[in-house]
């Protein structure tokens, strides 16, 4: 038999040891970056002088103005709960209200665990490993970062633990994650005194709105709000590290970025290809008393031992059967040298190491 080469041959794999399953959250080679949700590791904060007026900037509908009188009796809670009088006027946020006046008393920088296990004691808690922790119910989850204590030298911006210069175990951030999204136009907050950058590339949907000066970012998605996060103020940046640079970085530049990272965490997905080690073949040499059918056995390993396809290509003949081991019939081929390339596709395509063996006709 004679002709042109056929392409490669898809074939599933059957190799046991090399053929359970694993995430194709390893797609794709490319290295094509994709947005996962990671929390920065900069948070909370509170105002200090001109809740009044940062208030009134925050409020969009003149008739929650009214609840200006609370704060006279009011300043020394935390921004957090100021922000949040202006949100309670809506049915979908009355729970994160009402869970921001529990954590009102946590005051950062100062606050330790044993101040935030008490405040949050209806909550249901995580350990406190790493100096992390959350408190959660079915409607939002409080996270927590205390100060480990140390300076790190080598701590980046987003470590809260490793950036300020205060006790362990105080805490440095907090988060409020609400289970669901909260729409903007039931939240009554005025964003537009904020700075705002994008989240992720080309997507004008997904900003992180955020003023250092009182340490508060809010982030949102296109459907709402995701995440409220409460950091040290830029006043408190003289309880920083001296070897926080990273942090200090963040404080005096414009953006909530930097140019090292310019949009929030992204993964980028690398594939490791898998690759063929070895091919034996039952006959390397076929004449006219020979039978003109070859075994074919492949052997391959993925280093994340994804799900293979082995993928054959011959010169002439036709390929029988699938997986890693196969037949090659050359029945009615003409004299000659013919090669049989063996590959395998872990998701990604053949990118790794193929094996070619050659089969002489006479």
């Amino acid at each position: 038999m004679s002709g042109m080469a056929p392409p490669f041959r898809r074939a599933s794999n059957n190799l046991e040891g090399y053929a359970s399953t694993s995430s194709r959250l390893r797609r794709p080679m490319s290295g094509k970056a994709v947005p996962f949700r990671q929390v920065p590791l900069i948070g909370g904060g509170y105002a200090s002088n001109g809740c009044d007026r940062l208030l009134l900037k925050l409020v969009q509908d003149t008739r929650l103005r009214s609840k200006l009188r609370v704060i006279q009796i009011m300043k020394s809670l935390p921004i957090a709960f100021f922000l949040i009088l202006a949100i309670a006027s809506s049915t979908d946020s009355q729970t994160l209200s009402d869970s921001v006046a529990k954590v009102r008393q946590i005051k950062l920088l100062e606050s330790t665990r044993e101040d935030v296990k008490r405040i949050l004691r209806e909550y249901e808690a995580t350990d406190d490993a790493d100096h992390y922790q959350t408190f959660s119910n079915d409607d939002l989850t409080i996270e927590v970062k205390y100060s480990s204590g140390i300076c790190s030298e080598d701590s980046d911006e987003e470590d809260a633990s490793e950036i300020w210069g205060v006790r362990e175990w105080t805490v440095t951030r907090i988060e409020i994650e609400p289970t669901e999204p909260i729409a903007l136009r039931n939240a009554g907050l005025n964003l537009t005194t904020y700075k705002k950058d994008p989240r992720f590339p080309d997507d004008t949907d997904s900003l992180v709105f955020h003023n250092k000066a009182v340490g508060i970012a809010v982030k949102t998605r296109e459907d709402g709000i995701e995440n409220l996060i409460f950091f040290p103020p830029r006043a408190h940046t003289d309880k920083l590290c001296r070897n926080s640079r990273a942090a200090r970085g963040f404080y005096t530049r414009r953006g909530w970025f930097s140019l090292e990272r310019p949009y929030d965490y992204v993964c980028v997905l690398k594939n490791f290809p898998a690759n063929v080690e070895e091919m034996t073949l039952s006959a390397n040499e076929i004449d006219e008393t020979s039978d003109p059918i070859v075994s074919i056995a492949a052997n391959a390993r993925d280093p994340e031992n994804d799900v293979l396809t082995y993928n054959y290509k011959v010169t002439a003949g036709k390929i029988v059967g699938n997986g890693f081991r196969v037949t090659w019939d050359l029945t009615g081929v003409a004299p000659g040298a013919y090669t049989i390339t063996v590959g395998v596709d872990d998701g990604a395509g053949i990118v790794g190491k193929t094996v070619t063996k050659t089969v002489t006709v006479k």
